[in-house]
């Protein structure tokens, strides 16, 4: 059986979570109430196991107790499709999910919680600031301005990326009212441009995460760095002790900044993760393999989705990734990439028709691309080619 805990009950679960709050702010901030979230337990006067589903981007569901309950994890799983799945659609941001967990306890048990969701294993490092790496502000080039993200900053018209900032401060905080009144952060601007962002994703008493991104144009020049510091001065300028960071763990580059504001290396650990819409899912899916080699699975995943578009399939209608022209054309061009590299030259040439026929013009790219060698001097490659280059 499963149970579901009202508001006024979520400090029931504290004690279950005891390794997951170490890492994960976001678990208090909801049983405190700060944050968005739905709670189920095995038991609803004294809780061993228990579910945290967080209703915002970027986080997830958080699972922790005793993993052999086996009735109650064969619920969740029901639970998680018959409710979480259906309420998401209608929660504007929350497109996917990751679910954490203490591995050495329930990785055995996965298969069962998400059954049916065609999740990928993957994996997330995180970070806690350290030390301060010393005065930024002499660093920050001339011309450039650190600048607090404040209504007067929000409110400001003709400020490239300023769109961008304002979504992270609706994500995850549901509004930016409910941000101004408890998030926190500040950009590297440039004239107006918005060069760098470091927001609060999570704030609970004195305790914090934080994320950072930074334009593409002004990457590789340190910018990310000063961001970061200017935030992590106000959090302790605040009296915070604990400011933590969560990437993806091919996010080299996220890693670097942690580490070069200040920032330790906690731990590794595994997630799970999927996106609500079956379609996009299996796009995500199709990209993740093709990035570990796994060309034969990326195409396959790849295919599941065309034949989704092609019956015209609800979740291919309601897609999130296939709305943006750009990614539209380079999933097309990526799983093309994946048939080639598995001998599947007819797939691939095929596939390639279909990125072009969605906008791919970058003629250069397909020469030079490796992925494709298979493909030169065919007859349908040349054809391919000859009508890119057609005036």
């Amino acid at each position: 059986m499963i149970y579901e805990l009202r508001e006024g009950e979520y400090g029931k679960v504290r004690p279950v979570f005891e390794e997951l709050r170490n890492y994960h702010i976001y678990i208090d901030a909801v049983i405190e109430g700060g944050l968005p979230g739905r709670i189920v337990v095995d038991d609803p006067q004294s809780p061993e196991t228990a579910l945290i589903w967080g209703k915002s981007s970027d986080a997830g569901f958080y699972l922790e107790g005793n993993p052999d309950n086996d009735a109650f994890n064969r619920s969740l799983n029901q639970w998680i499709l018959e409710e979480v799945y259906p309420e998401a659609k209608g929660l504007s941001g929350v497109v996917d999910y990751a679910l954490y967990y203490p591995p050495e306890a329930w990785e055995d048990r996965i298969d069962v919680i998400l059954k049916g969701t065609s999740a990928n294993r993957d994996a997330r490092r995180y970070f806690e600031f350290e030390r301060p790496t010393g005065a930024w502000e002499a660093d920050i080039p001339p011309g450039f301005h650190m600048v607090q993200v404040d209504r007067h900053l929000l409110e400001r018209t003709g400020l490239k990326n300023i769109d961008h900032v304002i979504k992270w401060t609706r994500d995850p905080w549901q509004s930016t009212a409910h941000f101004l009144e408890k998030g926190f952060g500040f950009c590297l601007v440039n004239g107006n441009d918005i060069v760098s962002w470091c927001l609060a994703d999570y704030v609970c008493g004195q305790r914090c995460e934080i994320g950072i991104h930074t334009d593409e144009r002004y990457r590789r020049r340190g910018f990310a760095t000063l961001t970061v510091a200017a935030t992590v001065d106000f959090c302790l300028s605040k009296g915070m002790t604990k400011i933590g960071w969560h990437c993806w763990a091919p996010n080299l580059a996220s890693a670097a900044t942690a580490q070069k504001a200040g920032f330790g290396h906690v731990l590794d650990h595994p997630v799970y993760h999927a996106w609500f819409n079956a379609f996009d899912n299996c796009l995500v899916r199709g990209h993740s393999a093709f990035g570990r080699r796994q060309f034969r699975r990326s195409a396959a995943w790849y295919e599941k989705a065309f034949e989704m578009a092609d019956m015209d399939a609800q979740a291919f209608l309601d897609s999130e990734i296939f709305s943006d022209s750009g990614i539209r054309k380079w999933c097309y061009y990526q799983a093309a990439c994946a048939h080639a590299q598995t001998g599947e030259s007819d797939a691939a040439v095929r596939t390639l028709g279909k990125a072009v026929d969605n906008g791919w013009t970058d003629v250069e790219r397909l020469r030079e691309d490796e992925n494709l060698n298979g493909l030169h001097g065919t007859a349908e490659w040349e054809a391919l080619l000859s009508r890119l280059e057609a005036p």
